[in-house]
């Protein structure tokens, strides 16, 4: 936008690509500590998914950050962004700082997912009685992602046309930024902080994730809005109903539970069955138990 190109740098390893950063048994149940340490210009800033520990010198105008050692974690999680962008923090009613990153001048344009990310985390630490497992997190928009948004532990990435709101943002996309950012954030405790065993499960943590989404902002889209429950039930339909009846209906539809024998075909998992037709089934599951039930585990 000012004539200069603005170089962004960033990492995404699901399913299986963190062994092509680094040695590693790149499954989702071997966890292991990370610390992460990179080599950049003093001109950008890195950030990882755990807080800054400092940084060093090394040569001229370089500096090496490194970041504070992480809990265990699976490999498909750990991440870095090199980036001159700016960011905006603010910080929950528990004390998890929150930050959202956004490309010079368009400060106004992250607020609604700031709001929400904030809302997220703290309708999540009440929803599940479990704090947020992380001391911080980023929410970074990268302008060419292939995919929606990722939630590497304390750094999550996002699509850059799906994080940027103004006021002639249609309400449905706002909230589908919303619900996007939600579920991301949903990750944090279902995937993140309890993993799957293998990618066989990936309906589990994604079917929960876009199934509580839509609670978590649900406040959120009627406070002052002329958005209504209903037009949240809505949307849910079209997210995580409509492609899950469609995709069922082939003759190529597989269960939600599948047998991935091969690295290779963990990519192939991610489709309408593992996100909306397993919160279908979770759903069900939930209005069968009852509320306080399914809470409980």
């Amino acid at each position: 936008e000012d004539g200069e190109i603005h170089p962004i740098v960033a990492t995404h390893f699901e399913p299986t690509h963190a062994r092509k950063a680094f040695p590693c048994f790149d499954q989702p149940q071997l966890k292991a500590e990370f610390t992460i340490m990179v080599d950049h210009l003093t001109k950008y800033q890195v950030i990882s998914n755990m807080p800054k520990k400092n940084d060093r010198s090394v040569r001229s105008e370089t500096v090496r950050s490194e970041f504070i050692t992480t809990p265990a974690m699976s490999t498909y999680l750990v991440a870095f962004v090199l980036s001159d962008l700016e960011q905006t923090t603010v910080t929950t009613s528990r004390g998890v700082r929150v930050s959202v990153y956004n490309r010079p001048g368009k400060k106004q344009a992250i607020q609604i997912g700031l709001e929400t990310v904030k809302q997220s985390v703290e309708f999540f630490e009440n929803y599940l009685g479990r704090v947020f497992p992380l001391p911080k997190l980023d929410v970074v928009p990268l302008p060419d992602f292939a995919i929606g948004g990722m939630e590497n532990w304390g750094l999550i990435t996002i699509r850059e046309d799906m994080l940027y709101t103004d006021s002639n943002t249609p309400p449905e996309a706002v909230i589908l930024t919303r619900a996007i950012l939600a579920h991301e954030v949903a990750h944090m405790w279902f995937g993140d902080l309890v993993s799957i065993t293998s990618w066989n499960n990936l309906w589990l943590k994604e079917g929960v994730a876009t199934m509580l989404m839509y609670p978590a902002i649900e406040q959120l889209i009627t406070k002052g809005t002329h958005s209504t429950v209903s037009d949240i039930k809505n949307s849910l339909l079209q997210v995580s109903r409509f492609p899950a009846l469609e995709y069922d209906s082939v003759v190529n539809t597989h269960p939600v539970a599948m047998n991935i024998s091969d690295p290779s075909e963990a990519a192939a998992a991610f489709d309408a069955i593992s996100y909306s037709k397993s919160a279908a089934l979770l759903d069900m599951l939930r209005s069968a138990i009852g509320e306080s039930r399914f809470r409980a585990g």
